[in-house]
Order: structure tokens, then C-alpha cells, then sequence
């Protein structure tokens, strides 16, 4: 800690990407867990996400990835991780 302030040392997510996900603002602690920060999904809905579950990719969406077909959901994810899919080789 940093001038008492415990929030001084954090690391500012403010505009970064991850997954589907663009980091809008800190919006405190999140349950004791670390910092959590308003997150606004490609979808347009918005969710709140904890920095860790964020930068470990644990937290890639708003959710909405589960609502697609399972070979769409496949999709997204392998492009999300850099990766391809079985599908993308054959096709």
C-alpha cells in the first residue's frame, strides 16, 4: 500500500480488451476479491469483472457466448484464444 490508499497500486484496466470484453471504469472491490471494473461486452451489455478474471481470461464475455450454437460458440472461443478449430483446418 501506497500513501494508505490500498487502491494506489492496482493496475488501471481503463480501455483495455480482453476477449469481448472493453474495460469502462474501476468500480471498486469486488467481494474481497481484488478490483473489479465495468466491463461493456461486444454485445452491448454491460458486466462488472474482478482484474484477475479478466487478465487470466477466466472472464471473456458478458455471458452471451452461451447463448450461441455449440459450433459458433466453438468459433468465437478458438478466436478469442489465437487458436483454430478442427473445422477451420478442414475448411
Amino acid at each position: 500500500m501506497r500513501n494508505g490508499n490500498k487502491w494506489s497500486n492496482f493496475k488501471d484496466e481503463t480501455g483495455n480488451r480482453y476477449g469481448m470484453l472493453t474495460v469502462k471504469k474501476f468500480v471498486g472491490s469486488w467481494r474481497g476479491k481484488g478490483a473489479a471494473w465495468l466491463c461493456v461486452c461486444d454485445c452491448g451489455n454491460e458486466t462488472i469483472v474482478t482484474g484477475v478474471n479478466l487478465r487470466r481470461g477466466y472472464t471473456r464475455s458478458c455471458g452471451c457466448i452461451n447463448k450461441l450454437p455449440i459450433e459458433e460458440r466453438r468459433r468465437v472461443i478458438s478466436e478469442l484464444q489465437g487458436t483454430d478449430t478442427k473445422a477451420d483446418r478442414e475448411g
